[in-house]
């Protein structure tokens, strides 16, 4: 067990190639502003495997940070307290190829934000009981595969982002206050198939989509199936 003090970041990496694996991560700080993390990472090549991240405020922060596999993770924050003062469970900022595989987040604001990160695969994740199941921003080449996003405020919102690739994901039971499974703003270039997409208010949101594809998916149990403007 690894616990902070509840101030800062609980553990920072900035060698890079480190292997982190099979610990508890517990009690960070509480700053949005100092990205307080379970696990803040400044470098490359690392490994992130098997750990519990617990009361983080953010969980795993990709700072900058590229070539890091993270891999059988499980997040919890802080459903304690409001969603917009919670961080996100797994926080990539201005990095590229990373994987991310079989992890399990709970309990934090968005259970993944993408910012100007770009050439990751993403595959066999679960996001529940968070505001965003997948929040999504100018990120470009990204393959998402396998993943469940469900009982979520809202599934996944993509946006101002191309060459996405969306493969046998699950968006279900996503409901909030103007919600949907998945947005799709300004984006151009995305492949969407053999999704399911169930039980949310609004199934796909459209806005200025151009250029892509939707084959085999199957949409059911909406308020709405598909809205799409512009």
């Amino acid at each position: 067990v690894i616990r902070g003090s509840g101030k800062g970041s609980i553990i920072t990496v900035r060698a890079p190639e480190c292997v982190i694996s099979g610990f508890r991560v517990e009690h960070s700080g509480n700053s949005l502003m100092d990205e307080d993390s379970g696990i803040l990472l400044y470098s490359n090549g690392n490994q992130i495997t098997d750990n519990e991240l617990d009361d983080v405020l953010f969980g795993i922060y990709f700072y900058g940070s590229n070539g890091n596999t993270a891999r059988g993770n499980t997040i919890r924050g802080r459903p304690r307290i409001e969603q917009g003062e919670r961080g996100a469970g797994l926080h990539f900022w201005n990095c590229d190829r990373n994987h991310i595989e079989e992890n399990v987040i709970s309990g934090t604001r968005d259970g993944m934000y993408l910012q100007n990160a770009s050439e990751s695969v993403i595959r066999r994740n679960r996001i529940v009981q968070v505001r965003y199941g997948l929040h999504y921003m100018y990120s470009n080449g990204n393959v998402f595969e396998d993943n469940f996003f469900e009982d979520n405020v809202a599934g996944a919102a993509i946006m101002y982002s191309s060459r996405i690739q969306l493969r046998r994901n699950r968006f279900a039971r996503n409901r909030g206050f103007s919600s949907f499974g998945i947005l799709f703003q300004d984006s151009t270039d995305i492949t969407v198939e053999q999704n399911i997409i169930s039980d949310n208010a609004t199934g796909i949101f459209a806005e200025s989509l151009r250029s892509s594809t939707f084959r085999g998916n199957l949409i059911s149990g909406n308020d709405t199936a598909l809205e799409m403007f512009a």
